[in-house]
């Protein structure tokens, strides 16, 4: 294609989309008027997504978002109360807010925690601290719950009564995907938790975190519709014991996981925030901004060329600053590699890094909604929304999430949005730089992974995945790739061709 010295036509910026591409196919030459239909569609975490967007959605969508900037977060494997402080106190030349203490991914063992140890930790600690307990109370606390969500209560009355600190992050749902066999009884795990949370509202007991279905293979839309499918299930929950819809909105701590393609995470993020607007909304709520804490994904983590994991978690991290997260933590690049209590202070200085200059350098602070006004960006927002909240209705017609039969509807949605990942991983379709594309074939794992199945690989410290359905997208590669590391030289060329 070749072009004259300049444009032979000046294009306004209120000039509508057929005004500007008149103009532009006056002056470059050698375009074919139908150049739109010759570029390609390709499909994206089970989305179409065009190579142009010359409009936006029909429908305006809300601002979504009141004041810039987010939360700094960090994420922080469960050990013993003095080493979660000393690290902490390592990191205190960093605007740090906020604390993820992964407890559903702790081990059993020397690194129990009691009661007491617990809320010491929480009145050394200024800022806010999510637990993320799930179903992981019973194996890393010694003590009661109820003693616990009491004892806490009571601290936070004492040290800082005025400021949201703590999430205990229960998520019996999400726990139930890993035997969706039956479903869980949400009253009854409230019950004993009742009165010592009506007496403190900074106390936020559940948490709906969308990797829950997203290390299962969900794409985006279904992840939105899980979300607000469990979030209607806790939100019933709360008010039937006495909560208003605005306190049982605020007890709810919505998470989203960031994984791949930056535009459509951005979409996601969007969406999801949209989709959990419109659910407060239909369940009595004054309407508000929806608040989230956005996490790195896990299925984008891989095992081989670990430094690239940096910067995935960089983009991921983006993706949910420009998508409107009010909080954000990164996953430190050696997390696949690391077992359990592991941990690198130079990784997790890395983490924190990476948010300042997105802030600082960046200017990502000093922008309420960086998406807005973006055809693409827009119409994807809506697309996800439209579908994730298809998704929801159709949980919530088989009986909700708090039904088996509503659970059993998630998971039939989750097999076929898995394996249509797989197929694509598998095809080519979805390249991992360092795994199926520019993979460094000198490089060889660590000897504590050379004989460890990477398939799944789960975030705990054990290797071994007492949940096989959860995965990492590069998992099956990897797997294949350290067998034959272990076959030797003598593995034939013919061998090393597929996956497994």
């Amino acid at each position: 294609m070749s072009t004259d010295a300049g444009p032979t036509a000046e294009v306004d910026s209120s000039d509508s989309w057929k005004q500007w591409e008149q103009a532009i196919l006056a002056s470059v030459k050698g375009v074919p008027k139908n150049w739109r239909e010759a570029l390609p569609t390709r499909r994206r975490e089970g989305l179409e997504v065009e190579a142009v967007y010359p409009h936006g959605p029909k429908m305006d969508l809300p601002t979504l978002k009141e004041r810039p900037g987010w939360e700094t977060w960090l994420e922080l494997p469960v050990t013993r109360p003095v080493e979660v402080l000393g690290r902490l106190a390592a990191l205190a030349d960093w605007p740090l807010e906020g604390v993820r203490l992964n407890v559903a991914e702790a081990a059993e063992g020397p690194n129990r925690w009691g009661v007491e140890e617990f809320s010491d930790l929480m009145t050394t600690w200024p800022g806010t601290l999510s637990l993320s307990l799930g179903d992981g109370f019973s194996s890393t606390f010694d003590g009661d719950l109820a003693d616990l969500v009491e004892l806490v209560t009571e601290r936070l009355e004492s040290v800082l009564p005025a400021r949201p600190r703590v999430c205990l992050g229960l998520d019996p749902l999400g726990v139930a995907l890993s035997a969706p066999s039956t479903a869980p009884d949400i009253e009854t795990c409230l019950a004993p938790l009742v009165s010592p949370l009506r007496q403190q509202s900074s106390l936020a007991p559940f948490e709906v975190d969308t990797a829950r279905v997203a290390d299962r293979g969900a794409d985006p839309a279904l992840e939105v519709g899980y979300a607000v499918a469990a979030g209607v299930a806790y939100g019933r929950a709360l008010m039937t014991a006495g909560w208003s819809p605005e306190e049982a909105r605020d007890s709810i701590r919505l998470t989203v996981s960031l994984g791949r393609d930056v535009g459509i995470q951005i979409a996601k993020v969007r969406a999801l925030r949209l989709a959990w607007r419109m659910l407060w909304t239909e369940l009595g709520a004054s309407p508000s901004t929806a608040t989230c804490h956005g996490r790195s994904a896990w299925r984008t983590q891989t095992v081989y060329d670990v430094e690239n994991n940096q910067i995935r978690a960089t983009l991921e991290a983006l993706a949910g600053v420009v998508g409107g997260c009010s909080s954000l933590s990164i996953r430190r690049f050696d997390a696949a590699r690391s077992a359990g209590g592991d941990y690198s202070n130079a990784a997790a200085r890395l983490t924190l890094a990476t948010q300042a200059v997105l802030g600082e350098e960046c200017g990502l602070k000093r922008v309420v909604d960086a998406a807005a006004g973006s055809a693409y960006l827009e119409t994807m927002t809506e697309l996800i929304a439209r579908r994730g909240w298809q998704r929801f209705r159709s949980i919530e017609g088989a009986g909700g999430l708090s039904s088996a039969q509503g659970l059993a509807s998630l998971v039939a949605s989750l097999q076929v949005s898995s394996q249509q990942r797989r197929d694509a991983l598998a095809e080519g379709q979805l390249p991992i730089v360092g795994v199926s594309a520019f993979p460094a074939e000198s490089e060889r794992l660590p000897s504590e992974l050379a004989k460890v199945e990477l398939s799944g690989l789960p975030p705990r410290s054990s290797l071994a995945s007492s949940d096989p359905v959860r995965w990492r997208d590069s998992g099956p590669l990897e797997e294949e790739r350290r067998r034959r590391e272990l076959a030797g030289p003598e593995v034939s060329e013919s061998s090393q061709g597929g996956v497994s």
